[in-house]
């Protein structure tokens, strides 16, 4: 039985990884990194602050980008576009919430972003009220390691007080896949043109749209 459903945000309830992918793009360019497509894609699901150490370790060894200052910059070159573009949630997001608030399924948000981005994210696509769609938040600043590590998903089901085996989380990225698998809750992966099938393998199922668990038969795993 399914007594909580874990949403990520980036990939999952927005999608903002093309704002994300193009703000390293203009991080990379100040750097006059030329880089892969294949290499910026891996970016999607990992901290801002894994992305930059490998940007180092495979571009700037010798001439490496200081952490804090590289993810200060990656954010502000982030909140700048995610400013200028509009954004939406994806198809099933706000039936999915619905129908978990209609059948007593606890909602929880689960995000390696920090709190000004998720802030920055969710007023715009829920509502300045949006805190109170969920029963519980965690974010990459409430916990000491962020995705692919599982301490989001053992925060948030602390928070939520449920067994980790009665949780659902909806993932979009191999980190978030395995993040949610290391704390012991069911995971659906959402396909994306960032990562492929291989790569979301330890989900217990892969889904094209959040639509998908709004059939009856969905939820018996």
């Amino acid at each position: 039985m399914i007594n909580a459903c874990i949403l990520d945000m980036d990939g999952v309830i927005v999608d903002t990884e093309p704002i994300h992918i193009e703000s390293f793009r203009y991080l990379l360019k100040e750097r006059n990194v030329q880089y892969t497509e294949e290499f910026i894609f891996s970016f999607v699901g990992h901290s801002i602050e894994d992305n930059i150490k490998q940007i180092n370790q495979t571009y700037l060894k010798g001439n490496e980008i200081n952490i804090q200052e590289g993810v200060k910059r990656r954010n502000e070159l982030y909140l700048h576009l995610l400013s200028t573009q509009s954004i939406n949630p994806l198809p099933g997001v706000i039936e999915l919430i619905q129908h978990c608030k209609n059948n007593q399924i606890l909602l929880g948000l689960a995000s390696s972003s920090d709190w000004v981005q998720i802030n920055a994210v969710m007023k715009r696509v829920l509502g300045n009220d949006y805190h109170n769609t969920f029963d519980a938040i965690v974010s990459g600043d409430d916990v000491s390691q962020k995705k692919p590590a599982p301490d989001i998903y053992q925060k948030i089901i602390n928070l939520l007080n449920v067994l980790p085996e009665t949780c659902i989380a909806f993932e979009d990225s191999q980190a978030g896949v395995d993040s949610a698998k290391k704390a012991g809750i069911i995971c659906v992966a959402l396909r994306n043109i960032y990562t492929s099938d291989s790569k979301l393998e330890k989900a217990d199922r892969i889904i094209n749209s959040l639509t998908e668990p709004l059939k009856n038969n969905f939820w018996g795993f």
